[in-house]
This record gives structure tokens, C-alpha cells and sequence, in this order.
């Protein structure tokens, strides 16, 4: 299914989400079999989330999966895929927690998917818990926060 911008005749913009949709169609395809359909700024969230994830997989491992189509398979899909159960289960979910988030999963996917519930991050390593933050993840996630740093400081005290 097309996804079209509200602003149409911009074909320079319309053109750039179609070359985003082919390059997440495992996601956007796995994401409609799911009962999900993203929207122009998920998509986008998306696509920068897997940009940040292969460059910064060049200098840290973050993940050992360094694959576009599998990291929307494996990382974004496999996260995705609890969202009929938190809103199932949990129909007023307003927070989230992410115990040992790592390089985000199944977070940060969950959190551009429930754009509205806020995301706490919990990362006692370093390198992984940078990343959110310096892949400017942060600044384009409402409510997202990261307490690696705290955590870490607050550990070595007990």
C-alpha cells in the first residue's frame, strides 16, 4: 500500500518517502501482517534508526546482525511484534522500561510505534548506552530517556 504525505504535489518529498518504502519494505510489509501501518514520521524514525545502526556497527559492535534486510527482520520486526500484546494487555500503557536495552531492542522500536508512551532506557555498558543518544535518536523520540550513565554511577556505590 502506497503511503502518501498530506502535503501532495511535493514531488521531491513524495519521491524520497517511495525510495524509503522500498528500502524498509521488509519492515513496512512485516509491520501490515502485524495490523500495523507506519506513518510518514515512523518511517522516517525508522530509516535513521537502521542508518545510525550500520554506522555506528562499523566502529562499535553493537549488533553482530550488520544486514539492512536483517536488521528490519530480526531487530525492528521481532520488536515490533509484542505491540498487539502491550495493547492488549496493557491498553493504558503510558511508560515503558528497557532493562539491558543494548543497542535498543526491543525499545526504541516499540517506542516509534507507541509514539505516546514514554521510554525509559536502562544500559549499564557504556558504548551501547551512547548510542540512542548520539544517533540523535533522542531529539526526533518524544519521552525517551536514557539512565545508562546513573545507573553505572549509582551501581558502583553498593
Amino acid at each position: 500500500m502506497p503511503y502518501i504525505h498530506p502535503a501532495e504535489g511535493f514531488s521531491t518529498y513524495d519521491s524520497g518517502i517511495r525510495n524509503l518504502e522500498q528500502r524498509l519494505d521488509i519492515l513496512l510489509t512485516g509491520a501490515e501482517q502485524l495490523g500495523l501501518r507506519l506513518n510518514t514520521r515512523q518511517i522516517e524514525l525508522f530509516h535513521l534508526y537502521e542508518s545510525a545502526l550500520l554506522s555506528w556497527n562499523q566502529h562499535i559492535n553493537l549488533s553482530g546482525i550488520k544486514n539492512p534486510n536483517q536488521i528490519q527482520s530480526k531487530h525492528f520486526l521481532e520488536s515490533i511484534a509484542a505491540y498487539n500484546m502491550i495493547i492488549t494487555t496493557l491498553p493504558n500503557v503510558s511508560s515503558m522500561l528497557d532493562l539491558g536495552s543494548g543497542a535498543g531492542f526491543p525499545g526504541i522500536p516499540l517506542k516509534l510505534i507507541l509514539e505516546d508512551v514514554a521510554l525509559c532506557l536502562v544500559e549499564s555498558i557504556k558504548k551501547e548506552s551512547q548510542f540512542p543518544k548520539e544517533s540523535n535518536l533522542y531529539s526526533r523520540s518524544r519521552r525517551c530517556h536514557n539512565f545508562g550513565r546513573a545507573f553505572r554511577n549509582n551501581s558502583k556505590r553498593h
